[in-house]
């Protein structure tokens, strides 16, 4: 084995010192104190009630990730990597940032566990959905999390999804309405919903009205294991599908097929598995993801082949698959005929 390759692999084993790393500049406030301009690590650790020697070292570390900027000595400032971590930049990673610091943390620690068992860590799966209700903190990090993340992508997405003469849109699963909002802005005559837990409407309004769609975007509580979605000219389904096992995905699109006509169609919005994984990093995205749906959801990123069969169990069509300059394609679906 070459020196090179013994100390890429050494550095992917290490690779956890910059998550928490981050999530500690920004859990800590040390981000938002930085964004009012450049300060030395003393005046923060004051104006924070750290240990100012650990600042210094988490600031130069930072710095050594192109979070911060040194400028020598005691003095540090935001970088562009920084400035993405607060909360009202523009692509914010603040949310991201608590979440994989946090949960997806905390779940990744039991991968040896999941890889032995199969099973998804305790409070995963249908029951830790429902109950974010009881947890607004957590319920509010995971959901911007998910809105962010999905506004980076979001235009490319949007790009691939072909609506056609399509009047109305309901997102299925849609949190606060990320997606809805972005295909609501590219076609100024559609209407729209986001269908999704009670719990969430309130946000999800604030969400449309900040956006400036609220005179065409509403909400719909929905449970969607249970009941169909309202009639729709479209459905959207992004990242709903890959949380759950194969039985449990299966449910919810056949009631989504429910409430589907001849006529409608359904985007289904997923990262597509390799056939064949490689040492890509063009796959990292998809791979990382699927070790993190198996370890915190109990779910799985398949294969466009895995996807075919899956919306033909439930009685739909994989009419085509759409790829998009994200990680991410667009599948078409229709109703199965007959």
């Amino acid at each position: 084995m070459s020196l090179d390759a013994r100390t890429r692999t050494m550095d992917l084993i290490a690779g956890c010192w910059t998550t928490q790393a981050i999530h500690a500049a920004v859990k800590l406030g040390i981000v938002d104190a930085l964004a009012g301009g450049p300060a030395t690590a003393a005046a923060l650790a004051s104006k924070l009630d750290l240990d100012p020697r650990a600042t210094y070292r988490l600031l130069r570390a930072l710095a050594g990730l192109g979070i911060c900027e040194h400028s020598g000595g005691d003095d540090f400032a935001l970088a562009d990597g920084g400035r993405l971590l607060t909360a009202d930049a523009p692509g914010s990673l603040r949310a991201f940032t608590l979440h994989w610091g946090e949960r997806t943390w905390a779940a990744f620690g039991q991968l040896d566990t999941t890889i032995r068992t199969g099973a998804a860590i305790r409070d995963s799966g249908r029951e830790r959905f429902f109950s974010l209700a009881e947890r607004p903190v957590e319920a509010r990090m995971f959901h911007r999390s998910m809105a962010a993340a999905t506004r980076h992508d979001a235009a490319a997405i949007v790009a691939g999804c072909d609506v056609g003469e399509s009047r109305d849109a309901i997102d299925v699963g849609g949190g606060l309405g990320a997606l809805l909002v972005a295909l609501l802005k590219a076609h100024p005559t559609l209407t729209g919903a986001s269908a999704d837990l009670a719990y969430l409407q309130a946000d999800a309004h604030d969400f449309f009205a900040a956006e400036g769609v609220s005179d065409r975007a509403r909400y719909v509580a929905l449970d969607f294991f249970a009941s169909p979605p309202p009639k729709a000219d479209v459905y959207l389904m992004k990242s709903v599908l890959h949380d759950w096992d194969d039985e449990t995905a299966i449910a919810i699109l056949r009631n989504v097929r429910a409430a589907m006509d001849a006529r409608a169609r359904l985007l289904v919005v997923e990262r597509c598995a390799p056939r064949r994984a490689a040492p890509d990093p063009s796959q990292h995205n998809v791979l990382r993801s699927d070790l993190q749906m198996l370890v915190a959801t109990g779910g799985v990123e398949r294969t466009e082949r895995e996807y075919d069969t899956l919306l033909a169990a439930a009685g739909l069509t994989l009419r085509r698959t759409v790829t998009t300059a994200s990680p991410f394609s667009v599948l078409e679906v229709v109703r199965q005929a007959g």
